[in-house]
């Protein structure tokens, strides 16, 4: 076979093979099935990667949920302390066995959030942050009976706003808020930020008592006038929300409704009541222990209900989890397929490419014998010519 046939042979090779493609037979039906199959797979991979992304960013919501749960208890275990402290420190001896238990439950908050810190502070930045609270409780406890009445409080408020930036950091950095769904996220303002609140600007009520009893100076009138200010914000952000939870979630509101309504009437009848009975001028409270009993009660009923509204919120991360485990699940399983029919197609294209490549090579392979036959016949017919 001369160089010149063989370049002939090689480049009709790929013209045969596009041919048995365009016969239009198996070969353009293969053909165009790899094609559909390459053509889908590629945004069942896209898809499949947006999924694993919401899936990573979900887990690190449940993470910062739990994490926030854990830590949530210094917020109601720090005024509680501060209230019996000051009552202690204004000579009530009858509050001694409450305090001690205040003060372990705070010990005890402290080191169940110290656990999750150790689980989740660095991957949330948090340890440092941490570690700084657990000193300023320390020096806290160490020295806090050496202070007067009003200097407890201050010095416990001052701890509280920390803490409160500690769990607003949580909730930050864990992308809590930023939660899709409309139930959930509302709740979720609830839980860490308005129901919290609430309780806060409350208890800062039965403070306020507390050293209303020793004198009626225009500065406090003004900082009980601030706080009444704040809670009634507080408790119209706290019920907007609510609403618009069991809006979005019916069975929200099945579990939570009637317990927060009863919350939020106890809440409601402290602040009607703060502004006469803390009002300027007024002589101290006749019956203090009376107040410090209903502003607890209205706290710990509060409290009550944030703990409901964690473990709804805490069901309703579960429920998106699993709802996006079996997306996730389905979009492999689709990928899968796609990938198994490119590849089938694939192999049946290759082969009959391959088996018509063979075909061309033994047709070119005979070819040598016809041109040979008609070399040699050239010359015999010159000669008789």
């Amino acid at each position: 076979m001369t160089s010149g046939s063989t370049q002939i042979a090689r480049a009709t090779r790929p013209a045969t093979a596009l041919r048995w493609i365009g016969r239009g037979g198996s070969g353009r039906v293969v053909a165009i099935g790899l094609g559909c199959a390459l053509f889908a797979l590629v945004p069942a991979l896209w898809l499949l990667d947006a999924q694993q992304r919401d899936f990573a960013t979900l887990e690190q919501r449940q993470r910062g949920h739990a994490y926030l749960a854990a830590a949530a208890p210094l917020a109601s275990a720090l005024p509680w302390h501060r209230d019996l402290s000051t009552r202690a420190l204004l000579g009530e001896g009858s509050v001694e066995g409450a305090l001690r238990r205040a003060a372990n439950e705070m010990r005890s908050a402290m080191r169940r959030t110290s656990a999750m810190t150790l689980q989740h502070g660095d991957a949330l930045a948090l340890e440092d942050d941490w570690q700084d609270l657990v000193a300023r409780w320390a020096h806290l406890e160490s020295r806090y009976s050496r202070l007067s009445a009003a200097e407890n409080v201050a010095a416990h408020n001052r701890l509280l706003q920390h803490v409160e930036q500690f769990l607003a950091l949580i909730a930050q950095r864990s992308q809590l808020l930023q939660e899709p769904s409309t139930a959930t996220r509302f709740l979720l303002l609830c839980e860490s930020a308005d129901m919290p609140a609430l309780a806060r600007h409350t208890a800062m009520l039965r403070a306020h008592a507390l050293l209303a009893g020793l004198e009626s100076t225009p500065d406090r009138r003004e900082r009980i006038a601030g706080t009444l200010s704040q809670a009634n914000a507080a408790f119209d952000r706290l019920a907007s929300n609510l609403a618009a939870a069991y809006a979005a979630d019916a069975t929200s509101r099945a579990l939570l409704e009637q317990r927060s309504a009863r919350a939020l009437d106890l809440v409601r009848e402290v602040l009607q009541q703060a502004d006469a009975l803390l009002a300027p001028g007024r002589a101290p409270m006749p019956d203090a222990s009376a107040w410090f009993s209903m502003t607890t009660q209205a706290v710990e009923s509060l409290q009550g209900v944030h703990d409901a509204l964690s473990e709804r919120v805490e069901r309703l991360l579960a429920g998106e989890a699993e709802a996006l485990r079996v997306r996730r699940s389905a979009t492999q399983a689709l990928a899968v397929l796609l990938g198994s029919c490119a590849l089938l197609a694939a192999l049946v294209l290759g082969r009959g490419l391959l088996a018509r490549q063979r075909e061309d090579t033994s047709s070119a392979g005979s070819s040598p014998a016809s041109e040979s036959a008609v070399d040699s016949a050239r010359p015999s017919s010159d000669a008789s010519a």
